[in-house]
């Protein structure tokens, strides 16, 4: 196994170590983050991924990546506005459209569909959702689906740093709810 992750590291080192950057940042994000900072940092981790993906090839992630950045700090500015949750929304819809159909706009010809591109495109608006019309603890709460559904996606296509990046930000939120939970639970009595 090793093996093979030093392998896809010699093929891309510029991809594989934006990958390590933007795994430490959604690590300490889910970590050490809350309310309007998470979405903050949530918005320079999408930067950084949109990046990585966009170096490996990896071109519906990194779209979704790429408008992630700007939702992500739409929300602060429009916060529980539908209008802005909506273009969003539409704008996901669009990427998953092309990606599902892998379109060639050339020809207008269809190659393939593309079931897996329906993961990350759930994730991509049940996230603008969240960070849109749901807050704090609550938002933090359901990013577990968001992850989750990165999760299937990534194990669908074999990709060992993805993987290895979304099992960490389970065992991260696990680690949060329980520190977030224990500290509800003080505060109670």
């Amino acid at each position: 196994m090793l093996e093979n992750i030093w392998k896809l590291f010699l093929e891309n080192p510029f991809g594989q170590t934006i990958w390590i950057i933007a795994f430490l940042i959604s690590i300490y994000n889910f970590l050490f983050c809350k309310d309007k900072k998470f979405i903050i940092v949530t918005a320079i981790a999408s930067l950084v991924w949109w990046i990585h993906f966009f170096a490996i090839g990896a071109l519906v992630a990194s779209y979704i990546n790429f408008f992630d950045i700007f939702k992500n700090l739409a929300s602060l500015k429009w916060e529980r506005q539908k209008s802005w949750m909506w273009k969003f929304i539409f704008a996901y819809s669009i990427i998953w459209l092309y990606t599902f159909l892998n379109i060639d706009f050339l020809t207008l010809t269809i190659w393939e569909l593309n079931y897996f591109s329906l993961l990350p495109t759930f994730s991509a608006i049940f996230s603008t959702y969240l960070v849109f019309m749901v807050r704090w603890v609550k938002m933090k709460l359901w990013f577990l689906l968001v992850v989750l559904a990165w999760l299937i996606y990534n194990l669908a296509f074999g990709s060992i740093g993805w993987v290895m990046t979304d099992l960490s930000l389970l065992v991260a939120w696990l680690i949060w709810t329980y520190k977030d939970t224990k500290k509800a639970a003080s505060e109670l009595g």
